[in-house]
């Protein structure tokens, strides 16, 4: 389809950031090729030369070497090529008018919880992924022309991919659908778009074939994706998003303007935002952009919006009203007459009501469609013309010719005529007269004899009065007396039986009447009443619920089966091997449901049962004649196919029963329990006994492995010889990634299995004694062709040599053909282990002993992550048992001297050491600690800090220097005494050595 002959552009002005004329680029190409023909229209403001440099045009300076003079033209005297004022006004008016139909939209999508919630094929709107990675807006099922989406803004919000579905090509026929996508601010006039959009069409309708990913939409079909790309043609570009800012003011739609769009990702589509700033920064956009403002550096791909800007092209929003006086045919203006008039407007399709009333101004919202408009109250003094007037409103927004138009100069009719381009709806109300009243009095019969039924204990009737014809809405419920009668003003009725007499069967179908303001009788179909007989009180003419009619007496008949007293059945349900026709005795899984129905063509279920178990006698259960009952399976036993075909039958009040298959069963042979006489579903009798023959198919079992579970030392990998205690669990999943758990496999007391192809785990639940058990599950997979896959690493042949040695100290599974070995390693539990802090003298190397004020500080942390903190501990005491503690495999430790003994220096540095999950020490430098010896507990062997192990034990000597000690005397004694009798010395020697020098 072409669609841009005679294409033409028009630049209105061409300015720079500071307002100045600016240089455009070097022109636009005239095309060429199918008889197109283009126009470049400039503005007044724009300074063009016809025949500029070299021969050719200029446009603000720059040559312009693709488009001739010809093919350039410019506005004068102030009329412009394009109005953009008036422009503007149109595509705002547009713009709202949309916003408006949002209101009545076809899909509404208010936040992501609605396609998490939605279920493909069932809603149009649902997630393709289970998550919100794949959003799906789905139009494939509805059936209209223009289809109208409101979608709240902080959906495009998100980062999530949202695909729209069902969309169709314009063709010859112009009858393809039109997708109008409203992105509603709802009081925010700025919406940012992250999530990229993708758009998907009914196969062979992309111009191009230009298709990405493909699509199954809600109705089957398969849908393409229309990726970026600049053609002539058009056709796909059906798809317009507007953008608004609606509020809700006094339950008033108040309609804002939407100021700022921002685009994160690639767009596809035609944008109407005639108020608002398009950002597209560096993001491609295929399709028209109608905005105040754009800005942008990505690429523009040509796809113009090949609809109309509004699915409604007329000023269709409100309804005139003309309502005349059905006797004098005089029009009816008085305004609190007028006040009481109502009338309801029903969307055909949708079932969409609207009332129309004065104080609403007679508005509402048409798109195209079938409709119906009634009366449903007249003005005042008024009798109510409830009779419909319908009439359709195509895709141009006209009323067809199949609608009831009248005509709109002689008011002789009521029907409806357009005026201006506007809908009038035109009536004549007869004035009230006195009201016709009519009697109604209920009968109850016997169905199979056509008498009355004598005792009525138990009957209860319900009488209602409805609306209007359509009987949506409830007006009031009729009282009726003991003898169930009521008196009637004209109206819609209908009559129901709520519940039967005793011994009879309910059956609560309604029937409907109506009454009209003459007094007429009419049947649900607007049939004639029949003439009521007296002697229909004897004897019934027929058997179906049936009004008569006498003057302004009513009389219906209602019809029930009569339930003759029959015995209980009791039903036993056998399941059998569809092959071999012989019963299945492992029943595991088996489940059965049954419903029962109360008998008749309405199928309204009364009870439904599931019966499930293990045993024979598990599914049997009691049936009560008068009803209709369905089998059907709803999960197979253990190894077999599940077959949940529907099985229908039915018990009469006497006891008679019927099949699916036949008017009456076959009967039972007790020889039938060991093998069946055929493998097709059916039921039995024998007596007040039924039996049911359920066969299913075995699940082919293609490929089976055994698989044998071996237990491992850790440390001598070497065969465990006692597994006193030894317990695994084996699992199968129903899924690859191990979530969802189907079974859980028997192993044998020989540690041995078969497993046939599926999804598994081995775990050790319970270590053999002396041994710590390993909890961690080993994932892997059998396929249907009998090749095995682990989730971890890699499968590996086995050898029977492994049997004395394993090749490995880690969890490994093998293979040999058909077998299956698993090779579970275990640790021994080891004793507690003991730390003890020793103090020594740094010099001689000997212990101290007296460590009252020693203190130290052990921390330790997780040697996965050597910077989180599990325990700080503090030991101190007098004693060398006061600085023992225990420690924990797995651990580091630092050990820090916080207070030195009495007469030695502190010494505070940290020493660092690794307990593994085996139990033994290492230094800091990764090599293990040096063995204990009992020798080195008095004198050490070393001068500087050392840790010693000894099995469970380990010892830490901490290396102290002796603080300085200065030469002072002692305070008070002979010290002191001698100390200054010594210096008085010194100084007289000094005085007579003194004396002698001067001399000399």
């Amino acid at each position: 389809m072409d669609l841009i002959k005679n294409d033409d552009d028009y630049i209105q002005n061409i300015l720079a950031a500071d307002g100045t004329p600016a240089p455009m680029g070097t022109g636009i190409p005239a095309n060429t090729g199918n008889n197109q023909t283009t126009y470049l229209a400039l503005g007044e403001g724009i300074d063009y030369q016809a025949v500029g440099t070299d021969g050719k045009p200029t446009i603000n300076g720059v040559k312009n070497d693709q488009t001739t003079a010809k093919q350039i033209v410019q506005d004068q005297n102030g009329q412009t090529f394009i109005d953009f004022d008036s422009e503007f006004t149109h595509l705002r008016s547009a713009n709202d008018e949309l916003a408006k139909n949002a209101q009545s939209a076809d899909i509404v999508v208010e936040s992501d919880d609605q396609f998490l919630k939605g279920t493909k094929g069932k809603d149009a709107v649902y997630t393709a992924s289970g998550d919100l990675n794949n959003r799906v807006i789905d139009v494939s099922q509805i059936d209209k022309e223009a289809v109208v989406i409101k979608l709240n803004a902080a959906v495009l919000a998100d980062t999530y991919t949202l695909d729209i579905v069902g969309l169709e090509a314009a063709n010859a026929s112009d009858t393809n659908k039109e997708v109008f996508i409203v992105v509603d601010g709802e009081g925010s006039d700025s919406v940012t778009i992250n999530g990229k959009i993708k758009l998907y069409y009914k196969a062979g309708e992309n111009p191009a074939d230009v298709t990405g990913n493909t699509f199954v939409d809600n109705q089957g079909n398969t849908e393409q994706e229309r990726l970026e790309t600049e053609l002539m043609d058009f056709a796909d570009s059906t798809v317009l998003w507007s953008f608004t800012n609606t509020t809700q003011v006094a339950g008033k739609l108040s309609i804002g303007k939407m100021k700022n769009i921002e685009l994160h990702s690639p767009w596809i589509g035609s944008i109407l935002a005639p108020d608002a700033t398009v950002d597209g920064t560096g993001v491609n956009i295929q399709g028209s952009v109608i905005a105040d403002t754009y800005l942008g550096s990505g690429s523009l791909y040509r796809w113009d919006w090949q609809g109309e800007f509004s699915p409604n092209k007329t000023n269709g929003e409100k309804v005139m009203v003309e309502k005349y006086d059905g006797h004098t045919k005089e029009k009816l203006t008085d305004e609190k007459l007028m006040d009481t008039l109502t009338y309801t407007v029903t969307n055909l399709a949708s079932k969409q009501t609207t009332e129309l009333t004065e104080k609403n101004n007679w508005e509402a919202s048409f798109v195209p469609g079938d409709y119906q408009i009634v009366e449903t109250n007249a003005p005042e003094g008024y009798a109510v013309d409830a009779t419909p007037i319908n009439f359709t409103i195509d895709q141009k927004m006209q009323v067809t010719s199949g609608s009831q138009l009248v005509d709109s100069v002689e008011p002789t009719s009521s029907g409806l005529y357009l005026k201006d381009n506007q809908l009038v709806f035109r009536q004549f109300d007869e004035p009230k007269q006195a009201t016709v009243k009519k009697n109604i009095h209920l009968l109850k019969y016997d169905q199979t004899t056509k008498k009355e039924v004598a005792d009525l204990s138990g009957l209860t009737f319900k009488l209602t009065s409805y609306q209007d014809e359509a009987r949506q809405q409830v007006k009031e419920q009729i009282p009726l007396t003991k003898d169930y009668q009521a008196e009637l003003e004209p109206g819609f009725y209908g009559v129901q039986e709520e519940t039967a007499p005793t011994g009879y069967a309910l059956e609560n179908s309604e029937y409907y009447f109506t009454i009209d303001s003459t007094g007429a009788v009419k049947g649900a179909d607007s049939s004639a009443i029949a003439t009521w007989s007296d002697g229909y009180l004897t004897q019934a003419p027929g058997s179906a619920d049936t009004l008569y009619q006498s003057a302004d007496q009513l009389y219906f008949q209602k019809f029930d089966q009569n339930q003759k007293q029959a015995k209980e059945f009791n039903l036993q349900l056998l399941k059998y091997d569809k092959s071999t026709k012989k019963q299945v005795s492992d029943l595991s899984g088996l489940s059965f449901q049954l419903t029962q129905y109360q008998a008749g063509e309405h199928k309204q279920v009364i009870e439904q049962q599931m019966i499930t178990g293990n045993q024979i006698s598990d599914f049997t259960i009691k049936l009560k004649p008068g009803y209709d009952y369905t089998i059907k399976e709803i999960k197979a036993p253990n190894e077999y196919e599940l077959s949940n075909s529907n099985f229908d039958f039915k018990i009469t009040q006497d006891g008679q029963l019927s099949s699916e298959k036949s008017v009456g069963v076959p009967q039972w042979n007790p020889s039938f329990e060991t093998k069946a006489e055929t493998n097709q579903d059916l039921l039995y009798q024998d007596g007040h006994q039924l039996y049911y023959q359920k066969f299913d198919k075995k699940i082919a079992q293609t490929v089976t492995k055994k698989i044998k579970l071996l237990k491992y030392d850790k440390t001598t990998r070497t065969l465990i010889g006692t597994l006193t205690g030894l317990k695994f669990t084996i699992t199968q999943y129903s899924d690859e990634k191990y979530t969802k758990t189907s079974r859980v496999i028997n192993v044998a007391q020989d540690y041995t299995a078969e497993l046939t192809p599926g999804h598994y785990s081995i775990t050790e639940t319970s270590a053999p004694t002396g041994f710590s058990v390993e909890h961690t599950p080993y994932y892997f997979t059998i396929k249907a062709d009998g090749g095995v896959k682990v989730l971890h690493g890699s499968l590996k042949e086995w050898s029977a040599g492994y049997l004395v040695v394993a090749n490995t100290n880690e969890d490994q599974l093998y293979q040999n053909k058909d077998q299956l070995y698993f090779e579970k390693f275990d640790t021994t539990q080891m004793d507690q282990l003991q730390l003890h802090l020793l103090k020594y003298d740094g010099q001689t190397q000997k212990i101290i002993k007296n460590i009252s004020k020693l203190k130290f500080q052990v921390t330790q942390y997780q040697q996965a992550d050597p910077t989180k903190v599990v325990k700080i501990q503090q030991l101190s005491g007098e004693k060398a048992s006061d600085f023992i503690m225990t420690v924990k495999e797995s651990s580091i430790y630092k050990i820090q001297e916080i207070s030195a003994p009495e007469g030695y220096q502190l010494d505070d540095s940290t020493f660092e050491f690794t307990v593994d999950a085996n139990g033994t020490f290492h230094l800091k430098g990764g090599q293990a600690a040096p063995q204990w010896q009992s020798k080195d507990e008095a004198v050490a062997s070393a001068k500087v800090d050392q840790l010693y192990q000894q099995k469970s034990e380990a010892y830490f000597q901490k290396m102290d220097k002796k603080k300085a000690v200065p030469i002072l005397p002692q305070t008070g004694g002979h010290g002191t005494l001698g100390f200054y009798l010594s210096a008085s010395l010194f100084i007289v020697l000094a005085g007579i050595l003194y004396k002698k020098r001067a001399k000399n």
